[in-house]
């Protein structure tokens, strides 16, 4: 490591690196905007309508991979981690994101 080096390109930062250790309200932690815009959608469903959308209770794990087959498979729209329906695109790769549910694997980025 060169230590000049290092001096001349972090000496006009206003901040450390964001990580574990940053700010929350700094930009590299997202769009705060965002996400209290996600989280007033989700809570727009009343507890009846989240029931028919997902289950009437958490059992195991399996009623969680459930849920996220039947959205994965369009037989529910809304979702609690998802904004959107499925993308079209997913739908090119919907065979491997059923295998990996077989095996308790949360697709959330597909």
């Amino acid at each position: 490591m060169k230590p000049k080096s290092y001096i001349s390109k972090t000496s006009q930062w206003d901040e450390f690196p964001n990580g574990r250790w940053g700010p929350s309200r700094s930009a590299a932690f997202s769009n705060h905007e965002w996400y209290d815009d996600h989280i007033k959608r989700q809570a727009s469903l009343n507890m009846g309508d989240r029931k028919k959308h997902w289950g009437e209770e958490v059992k195991s794990l399996d009623n969680v991979v459930d849920v996220f087959r039947s959205f994965l498979n369009g037989k529910i729209k809304k979702f609690p981690f998802a904004e959107k329906p499925v993308s079209p695109e997913t739908t090119l790769i919907v065979d491997v994101l059923n295998k990996m549910l077989d095996s308790n694997l949360l697709p959330i980025n597909s």
